[in-house]
């Protein structure tokens, strides 16, 4: 009792099948990367099964192939990370970890919808509808749960997690979903996509600080660069359908951040990184904001600020409409350039490879703190693997607008916690309550013996 229905909709067409169970819940998990049509969740499904040769897992019709063929593992330039294939014959093994024997079983899928359950049930994944129904006796995956991957380590099997965002809906019957699929499939195609970058990045953020800064030229505010910066976050646009930028970049960032961290641990588990979103997908196109974006795009803010307000200090003659071209000029620049908040990466780079659902890495030796540490110098000689860098906002002014709550009631308690935090700590650091064995801070005497070392 382990094989289940499988149908797959998309707005062009719909395919089913029957699968073994087991690829039903990788199938689940590999919505995390948002693919809209049949041939995107593919792609994202190669995240958790490997494709045999050149047969997509999800291959619905037969078509003609070319033989001997092996997979690319080029994660550049504008292809899909499992396609194209290099022509001509490749006999050395493939390092990726092995696939349970079930997922390795050809799939074959037929053009229409079958909603009779098969076996141990039925699983409907509706991309148009942004639904998933599931009744099944082997298994009830959720929009947040865990998919167990071989690793390069030991045979065992390694759970690791996903979430899927919040535009999916999970039901548990045919009837329950033929209820809600054409209601919401109608009101995913009315919505107008919008493409936010086009705003947050595009000329509109030049003409707003160059009018904020020309309009307050001769104040004295010490913070006047934050309070330009806070009311550009905190404006709703209407080519932002009506919401502020703050709340288009910390719409879904934890969604983004989540993935990002199941595909640290599956790197981590397997030795190679799992397949990024292609550059084509439509998830790619109109990509959540995550942290390292939400960071980059505070220091990109700030920077321009700082250079008009410079400007117009430094020039008395200067007019709007000249220096909003030159903030044009001045945001491309910074945006391809190294700069000292992102030693050895472009802000573009860490734009891009959040957006591809790539972790961003660095190796051991890049990682030490202190090059005159023992300790540190082992560490990244016996490390073989990657290891991951992440921005956490942590240098963003200290206030609820440059905060990651989304609303002030949430700040507001956090900031209370802490408040009570600190008091406890004082309290407790007063009564002498920590173990002075190991509590109490070290003492360096100078003695001119560096060795001596009391409490």
């Amino acid at each position: 009792m382990s094989c289940i229905r499988l149908n797959i909709i998309d707005q062009s067409q719909t395919i089913s099948g029957e699968v073994h169970a087991s690829v039903g819940d990788a199938i689940v998990a590999a919505l995390a990367a948002e693919p809209e049509t049949i041939e995107e969740l593919a792609l994202a499904l190669a995240r958790f099964i490997k494709p045999d040769g050149n047969q997509s897992p999800l291959q619905p019709f037969h078509k003609e192939v070319t033989p001997n063929c092996h997979i690319s593992r080029s994660l550049d330039g504008n292809q899909s990370p499992l396609q194209p294939f290099h022509k001509g014959e490749n006999l050395e093994p493939y390092d990726a970890y092995e696939q349970p024997a079930e997922y390795k079983k050809a799939l074959a899928f037929h053009k229409g919808e079958n909603l009779e359950p098969c076996d141990a049930g039925i699983l409907i994944v509706d991309l148009a509808a942004r639904v998933v129904a599931v009744d099944s006796t082997y298994s009830l995956p959720t929009a947040e749960g865990h998919i167990c991957i071989q690793t390069q380590f030991s045979e065992e099997l390694v759970p690791i997690p996903y979430r899927l965002s919040d535009d999916w809906l999970f039901v548990h019957s045919i009837p329950e979903y033929q209820g809600v699929c054409k209601e919401r499939r109608d009101r995913r195609q009315a919505t107008r996509l919008l493409d936010a970058r086009e705003v947050l990045y595009g000329r509109a953020l030049s003409e707003f600080i160059a009018f904020e800064c020309f309009a307050a030229r001769n104040s004295t505010d010490e913070d006047l660069s934050a309070q330009i910066h806070i009311k550009w976050l905190m404006s709703a646009r209407a080519d932002l359908q009506d919401r502020s930028p703050r709340e288009v970049l910390l719409d879904k960032y934890k969604f983004i951040d989540s993935d990002l961290h199941s595909r640290e641990l599956q790197w981590t588990f397997t030795g190679e990184c799992p397949p990024p979103l292609p550059l084509q997908s439509n998830a790619y196109a109109r990509a959540p904001f995550g942290t390292h974006e939400i960071v980059v795009y505070y220091y990109l803010v700030r920077y321009l600020i700082g250079e008009c307000l410079d400007s117009l200090q430094a020039q008395k003659e200067l007019s709007p409409d000249g220096e909003i071209a030159r903030l044009e000029q001045l945001k491309s620049v910074w945006l391809d350039r190294p700069n000292r908040d992102f030693p050895s990466k472009t802000p573009s780079h860490i734009i891009e490879w959040e957006r591809r659902r790539i972790p961003m890495t660095v190796t051991a030796s890049e990682a030490i703190i202190d090059e005159n540490c023992p300790l540190c110098q082992m560490m990244a000689e016996e490390l073989e693997t990657p290891m991951f860098w992440h921005l956490d906002g942590s240098s963003m002014d200290d206030c609820f607008e440059f905060s990651f709550y989304k609303t002030r009631e949430e700040w507001e308690a956090e900031q209370q916690r802490w408040e009570e935090f600190n008091q406890e700590f004082e309290r407790e650091w007063k009564n002498r309550k920590y173990d002075s064995s190991t509590d109490e801070p070290l003492m360096w005497i100078d003695d001119g013996d560096d060795e001596s070392l009391i409490q």
